[in-house]
């Protein structure tokens, strides 16, 4: 028997994602694994230099691209899926996508 303890899924809120969900909110529930959704979002300081008012104009860009990425995330578990499968919402920030999500999948921070 399998025992499954984690369902991680990556989302990049496009209908391809949204299909990996459908099948990680199920392996969750049918194994009572603990489903985390994540999302890297890009890291804007590592797209170009500046300084004073940039660094501070990037810096609130930042903000909002995380906080816009956790609602979005909220929006997309259900009351189920954080009753059933104690559904969390990752948003880790990344100059390297890629790398960040392999981070998680490893249990690495």
């Amino acid at each position: 028997m399998i025992l499954l303890k984690n369902a991680l899924v990556a989302t990049d809120f496009s209908e391809g994602s949204d299909a990996a969900l459908t099948y990680g909110r199920e392996l969750a529930r049918k194994f009572g694994a603990t489903l985390h959704v994540l999302q890297v979002a890009d890291d804007l300081s590592t797209r170009g230099v500046g300084a004073g008012e940039y660094l501070m104009a990037y810096a609130d860009a930042q903000r909002e691209i995380e906080d816009l990425a956790r609602q979005r995330i909220d929006g997309l578990l259900t009351e189920a899926d954080r009753r059933l499968c104690g559904a969390k919402g990752v948003v880790v920030t990344s100059a390297a996508p890629a790398w960040a999500e392999l981070a998680m999948r490893e249990g690495q921070p």
